[in-house]
């Protein structure tokens, strides 16, 4: 961490204390020495609202939401927005159109190749606090001046194609204000959990600021930063949550409540179905990095091949696929649990359950046979499914999935003959049907 880095993250803590002018007293130096800084520049504006100073504060927000809208973080200029909202609705307004201005899907302002913006270089040495016997009346005089001197400075930097962001980028101009109006600003202290795995999912998020890890018991399964969603794919298809994320700093979220969702299902069809596809074009990411059979195809190749599935969420306790009957296809879990069992004789044999990258059905469709168990939901579910005649189409192409199924098949075969005859067997990731 650099000394203007070391800098900010105190005033911050101070000014999330409650104590604006001491965060005052790091701001507004900083931001003399870093006209560019725009996280400074925000939270000096918050800063100010805090002290008491609305009309400066309120007009730092403002510059500051529009400067970070034309540096490409979108995301803090939809918090700034969001502070705007509770003191100043025209000024809100105002923000919003600009956003939407650059980077609606119609506005013709994002590059889709263009990299979102790296945090700010603040500098290795940080300016000196001003003293603590500044009389806040010179507090406050400063941290304007900082403000009205990072105004003039963006007004003078040359425009440049801005970043897409996930979803607001695919909306057009007036999807785009009636998402913004369903955002609900939160901001979350580190090491705070923000969802729980196996929890009830009642709302989605997007991370507007700080880091955010996801974990699936004692697995880290990646990092969230500004920009991502989490939590979608679960509200819609009204199942458990799948991992948990906890916040590895300070973070500021827009959460989406379900009915909220609900609500613009009502008002804005077409935006719940944008949301939709980008839901399942992230489940499609998700199966071809975990599903351990698709790692017998080239990356490149995994996509593709995942696009000819099609997606389903079931009920608690329904079939997927019978025993003895001739299966429809290859299936992928996308989300819950599943149960894989074989009668025995009045009796029914666990033979596994199932998660999240896991496939059934190859048994049936590649030795061209009955299923050999029955696979049932444990959970509400979503699974994706191959056609047999798709499935038939794409080994002829795709040896070496053909090849991994088979090993698969021979194995969970193995391992249920195994079970039903009472032999203790070591059940790994693969060996589940």
């Amino acid at each position: 961490m650099t000394g203007g880095q070391a800098l900010l993250a105190d005033s911050e803590s101070r000014l999330d204390a409650g104590d604006a002018l001491a965060a005052l007293r790091g701001l507004a130096p900083l931001l003399a020495a870093e006209p560019a800084n725009l996280t400074a520049w925000h939270r000096l504006a918050v800063a100010l609202l805090v002290a008491g100073e609305r009309e400066a504060g309120l007009a730092a927000l403002a510059s500051a939401g529009e400067a970070e809208a034309d540096g490409g973080n979108l995301p803090m200029a939809l918090v700034a927005h969001a502070l705007l909202s509770r003191h100043d609705a025209t000024g809100a307004a105002a923000l919003l159109e600009h956003c939407a201005r650059i980077y609606a899907a119609d506005s013709g302002g994002v590059a889709r190749d263009k990299a979102v913006p790296p945090p700010f270089p603040s500098s290795p040495t940080a300016p000196s606090p001003l003293a603590e016997n500044l009389p806040p009346g010179e507090v406050v005089r400063l941290a304007r001046a900082a403000a009205e001197r990072a105004a003039a400075a963006a007004r003078e930097r040359p425009s440049a194609p801005k970043p897409a962001w996930p979803i607001f980028s695919t909306l057009d101009a007036g999807l785009f204000r009636q998402f913004v109006s369903v955002l609900v600003l939160r901001t979350v202290r580190m090491d705070a959990v923000v969802i729980e795995q196996g929890e009830e999912a009642r709302s989605f998020f997007v991370v507007a600021s700080g880091t955010l890890r996801v974990m699936r018991g004692e697995a880290m399964l990646g990092v969230l930063r500004a920009g991502a969603f989490f939590g979608e794919m679960a509200l819609l298809a009204r199942t458990t949550r799948q991992a948990r994320v906890v916040a590895v700093s300070r973070a500021e979220l827009f959460e989406i409540e379900a009915s909220a969702i609900e609500d613009l299902a009502r008002r804005a069809p077409d935006l719940v179905e944008t949301i939709a596809g980008y839901c399942r074009r992230r489940l499609l990411d998700n199966v071809a990095r975990t599903s351990s059979v698709l790692q017998a195809l080239p990356e490149e190749e995994r996509r593709p091949l995942l696009a000819r599935f099609s997606s389903a969420i079931h009920a608690p306790g329904a079939p997927l696929l019978r025993e003895g009957a001739i299966g429809d296809g290859l299936r992928i879990v996308c989300s819950g649990a599943v149960a894989v069992e074989r009668s025995d004789g009045d009796d029914h044999v666990r033979l596994a359950t199932l998660g999240p990258g896991d496939v059934f059905g190859e048994i049936s469709l590649v030795g061209r046979r009955p299923a050999t168990a029955t696979v049932r939901t444990l959970t509400r579910a979503v699974t994706l499914h191959l056609s047999r005649a798709d499935f038939e189409e794409v080994v002829g192409r795709h040896p070496a999935l053909l090849s991994r199924l088979q090993a698969l098949g021979a194995d969970r075969e193995r391992e249920a003959d195994l079970l039903m005859r009472g032999a203790e067997v070591a059940v790994g990731d693969d060996a589940l049907l």
